[in-house]
């Protein structure tokens, strides 16, 4: 940070400048110059501008020391001070955290729910905005990352589509007497599997399994074999 005891140096140049010529000249000006660089960290900003600062800053105690006929001399001085000060441009900002932050959003974002997607859509919107922030501004960009991370982490999968398992499940027959024991004990199972896979309240990345359980189950009832009264058997479809 920038600081200078600016009463105690001037007070040294009033005594060191009365060298015959009068009193040293009036420096208000420059204190008023060096005041808005308290708080400032020169290392924030580019090279180029702050190095013209610090580089003006070095004539500060000889400009202090000049005499009052030097007046003229001093607001030259104060006058290009000004300048460098108003020409300080900001370093860019720190982005790692941000572009990592955005490299983490899946390239298909169509498995998962709309409500997810919007809330990441709109943290993604401000991270690319805050691409454009300087270094004095680095706390919204962390926020701003820290928010796309948030939402990339909330992002949440859409259910896998049930109805046609659903509907196969509704498609078993209720009496399931007349059919042979081998036929049905296959349709147990594939309706067993088919149950327990819709408690699962499975995602949308399940849907290929859950495709094949609807099959499984669908082929099991259209396989439920009639019993005859020789004891052999014939398929009976999915009479109920």
């Amino acid at each position: 940070l920038f600081g200078t005891d600016a009463r105690s140096r001037r007070t040294a140049a009033l005594v060191a400048g009365e060298n015959g010529l009068g009193l040293c000249a009036d420096c208000t000006a420059l204190d008023a110059q060096l005041a808005r660089l308290n708080g400032l960290t020169l290392s924030n900003y580019t090279d180029a501008t702050a190095g013209a600062v610090e580089a003006l800053l070095a004539q500060e105690d000889d400009m202090r020391a000049k005499p009052k006929s030097a007046q003229a001399e001093v607001d030259a001085y104060v006058a290009n001070l000004k300048a460098a000060i108003d020409a300080l441009a900001p370093k860019a900002g720190n982005y790692t955290a941000l572009n990592e932050a955005l490299n983490r959003i899946p390239e298909n974002l169509d498995d998962y729910t709309d409500e997810s997607v919007a809330a990441l859509n709109t943290a993604k919107a401000a991270a690319e905005d805050a691409m454009t922030l300087d270094i004095l501004q680095q706390a919204e960009i962390d926020a701003a990352a820290a928010a796309l991370n948030t939402a990339v982490d909330a992002l949440a999968l859409k259910p896998a589509d049930l109805t046609a398992l659903n509907a196969a499940l509704a498609a078993v027959p209720t009496e399931l007497s007349t059919y042979t024991d081998e036929s049905v004990a296959a349709l147990q199972t594939a309706k067993a599997n088919a149950a327990a896979a819709v408690a699962a309240v499975p995602d949308i990345t399940k849907q290929a399994e859950i495709d094949a359980l609807t099959t499984a189950l669908q082929n099991a009832v259209n396989g439920l074999t009639v019993k005859t009264s020789d004891g052999s058997g014939s398929t009976g479809g999915s009479g109920s």
